[in-house]
């Protein structure tokens, strides 16, 4: 908000929506939740916004790893994982409605299914040369303005 629009907003911790804030800031189901009870009158989504101002599409999260978990002894362990991870997104994306069932049932939510459906179809998961350039964007803007002490050193596990 203050660098792309100059404007300093109060930020406050919080779930809830209150009917007298001025704007939320809401990620995944929250978003599409409030998104669907039109209570605000304007609705923006944050990856777009960062995309067109910054040319990058915005990482909305990432695998972090800890060194110890690169020792030999442990490596095969994370990489069982890791190639655990990929057979699950492959699965995920060749019957998105199975694996939606399974989701739902665990984790349900007041939601239209075609907007969840649609909502998971656009998620990536790929971890891009670009996704890494943003990501190290991000961290040097957030540390620009005193939200993190410095900017972080990213090292990407290839």
């Amino acid at each position: 908000m203050e660098n792309r629009y100059g404007l300093r907003p109060e930020y406050v911790s919080g779930v809830a929506v209150e009917s007298t804030d001025d704007a939320c800031l809401l990620i995944g189901d929250l978003a599409l939740e409030e998104n669907e009870r039109h209570c605000f009158a304007f609705s923006y989504d944050l990856g777009t916004l960062w995309q067109e101002w910054q040319g990058l599409p915005f990482v909305f999260g990432a695998w972090l790893v800890s060194k110890e978990a690169l020792r030999p002894q442990l490596r095969p362990v994370l990489d069982d994982y890791m190639e655990r991870l990929k057979i699950g997104i492959r699965e995920f994306r060749d019957n998105p409605s199975n694996a939606l069932d399974f989701w739902l049932a665990k984790y349900p939510v007041n939601l239209p299914r075609p907007l969840v459906e649609d909502y998971f179809n656009v998620l990536d998961y790929r971890f891009t040369d670009e996704r890494k350039q943003s990501l190290a964007l991000f961290f040097k803007l957030a540390a620009q303005m005193g939200l993190v002490e410095s900017n972080p050193p990213i090292e990407f596990l290839e």
